[in-house]
């Protein structure tokens, strides 16, 4: 915790000035009509992280999505008593197929959902089957969506890559930028998630040979670069990523090393990742 912590006191000062001036964190060249959409691996619920279990998380990780104005948020990790916390305190809507842990949620004032579904990351494709030589079952969920602002359809993937297969990552991201590719029929495309894979490996170099990395063309940057970091006990590893198409223009993107509490408390063992965008 001691490496994060002048970090930390830096930025809890900072929401303050910010509460009190009643705004949020935006660059003068974002325009008002631009949309926040976060990426967030929120940590299971486990009675083995003591104090780091969601009960202690729950509202601050809501006050977050609800502070910093996110209006499309692709979860990782939320179990259904979390995802039903998390619905229940933000108000939002959602989809995603139930009991599977990587739901979109969003604000309905703000956001229409037009269709959604999700498919498999796997040799077949098949529901409930492990994916190549990965520890769990993957899979992606994706969402068409119209910004009622500007009127605009985007379309947003949301997924959660396995930790252990080498090779489930890799086949997974190409799993997703094929599908992409011919369900958005010339649509803006959104891909999210925790890819659980650095900069130097293959399943990210198959993300950019398709689409572009939102921290790397963002004129904006703002956070510390690496997103995972297991409630403060290690230095932070970037593994969470959003990638766009050319027709997403990105104003700004950010890691928030927020913390709550006397004690320095993570609401999550990753950051929340945002981008505030527009569509062309």
């Amino acid at each position: 915790m001691n490496s994060n912590k002048a970090t930390s006191l830096g930025v809890i000062a900072l929401s303050v000035i910010m509460v009190f001036a009643g705004i949020f964190p935006a660059s003068s060249r974002t325009p008002s009509k631009a949309l926040r959409v976060a990426s967030y691996n929120i940590r299971g619920n486990f009675e083995r992280d003591g104090i780091n279990q969601w009960k202690y998380r729950r509202d601050s990780l809501c006050k977050i999505i609800l502070t910093y104005g996110f209006k499309v948020v692709g979860l990782q990790e939320a179990v259904p008593d979390q995802f039903d916390d998390i619905v229940r305190i933000t108000g939002y809507k959602s989809v995603g197929e139930p009991g599977l842990n990587n739901p979109i949620v969003y604000d309905g004032s703000r956001i229409e959902a037009l269709d959604w579904g999700m498919f498999w990351l796997n040799e077949k494709g098949v529901p409930h089957e492990l994916s190549w030589d990965g520890k769990y079952e993957r899979y992606c969920t994706w969402a068409l969506m119209k910004d009622l602002k500007t009127r605009k359809k985007f379309y947003v993937f949301n997924t959660h890559l396995d930790h252990r297969g080498t090779v489930a990552r890799e086949k997974g991201a190409e799993r997703i930028c094929s599908k992409a590719a011919s369900m958005s029929g010339g649509l803006p495309v959104i891909i999210m998630g925790d890819m659980n894979s650095w900069d130097n490996t293959t399943a990210y170099k198959t993300y950019v040979s398709h689409y572009s990395d939102a921290r790397a063309v963002s004129p904006l940057v703002f956070g510390p670069r690496g997103t995972a970091h297991n409630f403060g006990g290690v230095h932070p590893v970037r593994i969470d990523y959003f990638f766009v198409d050319p027709k997403v223009r990105i104003y700004e993107y950010n890691a928030l090393d927020i913390v709550y509490g006397n004690d320095d408390f993570f609401p999550s063992d990753h950051y929340p990742i945002y981008i505030d965008v527009t569509f062309r």
